[in-house]
């Protein structure tokens, strides 16, 4: 199985310098986002990849990915699906000199490489959904309404009678009365 994140960019790196549009389809080689908001794995992904060359053996790859992604509300607990785009923007190189900094040069510089010919954008996809994508998801996020009768009381007593309800923080000043 191939996957749509994967390009293969031998005509950007050997070409005559010109840019390169490119698209693909298929499905999403692994679950890719948080824990209550993802692309699922074998999701239907559509990307749109454009590759500029940078000089040597190194290119910017700005991409458009749009698809379904499945969504936990933290509020009311209810699993949705909604289709989404998301766009990342990264520079690859095969050339292991590229950054020249003043320390050691390592590899968790955030630039990554390209393999043989090919530039896989999966990890930039998961690095641009966990920046952009919310940690705990509500309805309203993706223009929904949370089923208020469903919503759990955050308190766990609402509904009794609240005038009387002793706040939790000061229950323990009740020996002190």
């Amino acid at each position: 199985m191939t996957s749509p994140l994967v390009f293969d960019v031998n005509t950007v790196l050997r070409g005559s310098g010109n840019s390169l549009n490119l698209d693909a389809t298929g499905p999403a080689p692994e679950r890719i986002g948080l824990n209550m908001v993802a692309f699922d794995k074998d999701a239907p992904l559509s990307v749109n990849a454009h590759f500029t060359p940078l000089g040597g053996e190194t290119l910017n790859a700005y991409a458009t990915i749009a698809g379904p992604i499945t969504v936990h509300c933290g509020r009311c607990l209810e699993t949705f699906t909604v289709d989404t785009t998301i766009d990342v923007n990264r520079v690859y190189t095969s050339d292991p000199n590229f950054v020249e900094g003043d320390g050691d040069a390592s590899d968790d510089e955030g630039i990554e490489t390209i393999t043989g010919t090919n530039v896989d954008l999966t990890q930039a996809l998961i690095d641009e959904a966990g920046l952009s994508w919310p940690f705990s998801p509500v309805c309203e996020d993706y223009g929904r309404e949370c089923n208020n009768d469903d919503v759990p009381a955050p308190d766990g007593e609402s509904g009794k009678d609240e005038k009387n309800l002793l706040d939790p923080r000061w229950a323990g000043l009740e020996k002190f009365k």
